[in-house]
């Protein structure tokens, strides 16, 4: 696709959200008239008290004064209606501009949780945020000003051009050859700055990646002594940050200095030559003292263009990578008739599945698993075997490159991923928890619980003591960072909101990996009851935390090498034989 078509689609999507503001846009569009037309007529005004002046002497004294009273009067009344017209514009404007930034906030955020994860890993957290505030930011600014300064610009332009030619052709036309000239200059600089203010707003996302990472990772930094590193990283994106936005800066500002240049020298022009026409009595003062100060105005709605240009660019930067945000792919059934399913009767069956989050490599390779209903089934194997590849699978994060999963014979790709998704409740490596009450977090798992099933829910996993033990109870909040209860706290609440679900099938991967050996025993005894009314996966590098397992499965390289019961296994002295006594002997050794 050509820039230019680019260009005109993303116009396009900006002029549908100001179409539900189509009245304040239009009450602004007659406000800004009104105060571009004052604007235009108040120099004439003015000219004409100019030349009463000059008849004060050869005229009657007191009509003059008179008349000149009047004009006062009319400028004051014009003038007033001036202010009231800018202030009522400017109001609109920011209804209109933070209206639009609400819309846009709320489709991105829309938008994210339905993002595929393809598209979650392949940009980073910092550019999305950057996407998700800047950009916005940036698009606002082009709501907040642009609308009534591009309105004004043309109107006073034209409007202030019309006056001068009555006034005195040849001087305005001298004047237009000094806009020609700044505006392909103008033109000029702006494409010359448009690929420094991309350059910012990309480098932008990675300041922010690096701040989140360094707060995220703030006691390893210090555990380590990596400070002079981070700092050294961080100061580097900074120095192309600053480069970028000063490149971006210094050309676009360019413009003022330039536009000032050409038009000090219109001015003395202009003087001189009206000084000459007054002179020669073809032209009055009245008509010179308004012309210059057209001539001066006429800049205004120039410069305001021309100023708008550097928004303009940034704007124009923003809104194609907000738009490719929400135009991100998202994770949807591949039917149009997707299969309602609100439970779990037989079996899972992953047939022959090949898969790999990159093209060249597969982390599968013609995968197969059975998980019956009612029945707990361990994954095994090394880091980076494929176990946790086969749950982002199950739970539809990702789509299989080719082979099927089936849910009671039904390929999943075909059941409606909201009611798909309550099938399961999961627990996963990376404990998820959000600013908010331990209450709130448990309850996530079950929005409609109440706080008796919350309480149920962690004492099924042994939180309920230690959450009762904080000041708060369960109304104890939890920080941003989440720091402010140990790792292995969180996984217990998370492990709570696993259980709360209700959910037919439960993931656990690496479920108890944060707790000790015999904080995880009694978790796993609390758990038994529940595990022999569900269909359960667990991911354990802990194999004594998967003995009593329907079934092992042991992976390596993206296959299954051994499958069967934790005794079936040992007995067959294979690979989880040794797997088995090898993390047994070095448990032993510690």
């Amino acid at each position: 696709m050509r820039k230019s078509d680019n260009k005109i689609r993303v116009l396009a999507r900006i002029l549908r959200y100001i179409r539900n503001y189509r009245l304040q846009v239009i009450l602004l569009a007659i406000f800004t008239l009104m105060e571009s037309l004052i604007f235009v007529v108040a120099p004439k005004i003015s000219g004409s008290a100019v030349d009463l002046l000059s008849n004060i002497l050869s005229d009657d004294t007191g009509m003059v004064l008179n008349a000149i009273f009047e004009k006062v009067v009319i400028l004051f009344g014009v003038y007033s209606l001036y202010a009231l017209s800018s202030a009522m514009a400017s109001y609109l404007g920011n209804i209109i501009a933070t209206g639009i930034t609400y819309n846009l906030r709320e489709d991105i955020s829309s938008k994210i949780s339905k993002i595929s994860m393809i598209y979650m890993d392949s940009h980073s957290k910092g550019d999305i945020l950057s996407r998700t505030v800047n950009d916005v930011e940036t698009l606002t600014e082009i709501f907040t000003h642009g609308l009534k300064h591009i309105i004004s610009s043309v109107v006073m332009s034209v409007g202030i051009l019309g006056m001068m030619f009555t006034i005195s052709v040849k001087l305005t036309l001298i004047s237009l050859f000094a806009l020609v000239i700044i505006t392909f200059i103008t033109i000029f600089i702006v494409k010359c700055s448009q690929k420094y203010f991309k350059k910012y707003q990309e480098t932008l996302g990675k300041i922010n990646d690096s701040i989140s990472e360094t707060f995220k990772g703030h006691e390893l930094i210090k555990a380590f002594g990596a400070e002079n590193y981070v700092a050294d990283k961080f100061r580097s994106i900074n120095e192309e940050l600053k480069k970028s936005a000063w490149k971006s800066q210094f050309i676009s500002g360019i413009i003022a200095p330039t536009m000032d240049a050409i038009n000090n020298i219109n001015y003395i022009v202009i003087c001189v030559l009206g000084g000459y026409f007054v002179a020669k009595n073809s032209m009055t003062i009245g008509d010179l003292s308004a012309f210059i100060a057209y001539s001066g105005q006429i800049n205004r709605p120039l410069g305001q263009f021309f100023g708008l240009s550097a928004i303009v660019q940034q704007t124009s930067v923003s809104a194609v990578r907000i738009f490719e945000l929400l135009d991100a792919p998202e994770e949807t059934n591949k039917s149009e008739n997707s299969l309602a399913k609100s439970d779990f009767n037989k079996s899972i069956e992953i047939k022959n599945v090949d898969f790999g989050y990159d093209k060249s490599k597969e982390i599968l390779s013609n995968f197969s698993l059975e998980i019956p209903k009612g029945k707990t089934v361990a994954i095994v194997g090394k880091t980076g075997s494929g176990k946790t590849t086969v749950i982002n699978l199950l739970m539809r994060l990702y789509t299989v490159k080719s082979g099927e999963i089936l849910v009671d014979g039904e390929n999943i790709e075909k059941i409606k991923l909201e009611d798909y998704r309550k099938l399961f409740g999961l627990v996963s490596q990376d404990v998820w928890l959000y600013s908010g009450t331990i209450m709130e977090n448990i309850r996530y798992g079950n929005l409609s619980a109440s706080d008796e099933d919350v309480k149920k829910a962690a004492s099924a996993v042994g939180a309920h003591h230690f959450i009762e033990s904080l000041p708060k109870g369960y109304q104890t909040e939890i920080n941003e960072d989440t720091d402010n209860i140990s790792q292995g706290q969180r996984q217990l609440i998370s492990l709570a909101r696993m259980v709360i679900s209700k959910a037919p099938i439960l993931i656990m991967d690496e479920a108890t990996a944060s707790v000790d050996s015999g904080a995880e025993e009694k978790i796993q005894k609390s758990l038994q009851k529940l595990f022999n009314t569900k269909t359960v996966v667990v991911i354990a590098h802990r194999l004594s935390t998967i003995e009593t397992a329907d079934v092992v499965v042991l992976m390596g390289d993206g296959k299954i090498l051994e499958q069967g019961s934790h005794s079936e296994l040992i007995a067959k002295r294979g690979e989880y034989y040794k797997l088995y006594t090898s993390q047994f002997a070095e448990s032993v050794a510690v």
